[in-house]
């Protein structure tokens, strides 16, 4: 049996630049996981100021059939540090029975600063 270390971001491209309190709302695009029994997800991002605070949500939507997503999503917490980037603890997600995730929502929690370089990578590991 053969297997690849699979490590895809969410998004192509770190998300530059998400607004002052504001909600990012362009869907990632969706990870197939298809056939894995278990992923881990991490997610990142840099406050653009010394005085960057706050909790940024990611919310994290699959699908069984890989066409339809849960609509709200399960929310991943990551605290800011300053405007020295951030990285969550691995969350283990269970697939069985999911086909497809993606990221449908990230809320920036600083209503002062806007956050730059913000990302989630999904670790797995393909047969």
């Amino acid at each position: 049996m053969t297997y690849t270390d699979f490590k895809p971001t969410m998004f192509t491209a770190d998300v530059a630049d998400i607004g002052e309190g504001a909600t990012y709302t362009t869907d990632s695009a969706a990870i197939d996981v298809s056939g894995l029994e278990w992923a881990t997800v991490q997610c990142y991002t840099t406050g653009a100021n010394a005085s960057s605070a706050g909790t940024v949500t990611f919310y994290l939507s699959m699908s069984g059939d890989g066409t339809n997503y849960s609509s709200v999503g399960m929310p991943l917490y990551l605290t800011l540090n300053a405007a020295n980037k951030v990285v969550t603890e691995p969350v283990e997600i269970s697939l069985r029975g999911i086909n497809k995730l993606k990221i449908i929502n990230i809320v920036n929690g600083d209503a002062t600063y806007h956050l730059t370089n913000t990302n989630v990578i999904v670790s797995c590991v393909k047969k």
